[in-house]
């Protein structure tokens, strides 16, 4: 039974190195995509599943949006954009989160989520941007 056990355990290691490996190979296979968003739920220790998110680039003093996309399975979106939607510049990545509790069950205390950064060309062509979302608790007497 000891035995049966552990082949049990290793074929499943095996399995799930298996499937990371293929996993890697086919996103290793296409174009990186140079902004990849990863949300997680921490009041319910989850992926953040359905959030609606958009990227904006700043020109001119104006934020122009460039693409919108919601979040999969695992918290996360893989191929947002592409390196040529993604010139040097400021960008801004909104994160709708009071339909996100809402459609939870939970009350939202803030509306969305921002967050600016610099994409700097030649530096840093890539960017992953995680997310841990929670709830501000507040106790009133």
């Amino acid at each position: 039974m000891y035995v049966r056990t552990c082949l049990l355990l290793v074929c499943a290691v095996l399995l799930c190195c298996a499937n990371a490996e293929h996993h890697h190979a086919k996103v290793s296979a296409a174009a990186p995509c140079p902004l990849m968003v990863k949300a997680l739920d921490a009041v319910r220790g989850i992926p953040a599943v359905g959030l609606a998110v958009t990227v904006y680039r700043k020109t001119d003093d104006t934020w122009t949006e460039v693409v919108t996309g919601v979040t999969g399975r695992t918290g996360e979106i893989h191929n947002l954009m592409t390196d040529a939607d993604f010139p040097a510049g400021l960008y801004k990545v909104k994160f709708d989160t009071k339909p996100y509790w809402k459609k939870a069950g939970i009350s939202a205390f803030a509306e969305y989520l921002e967050i600016v950064f610099e994409a700097h060309a030649g530096v840093h062509t890539h960017y992953t941007l995680p997310v841990l979302m929670s709830q501000i608790l507040c106790h009133c007497s």
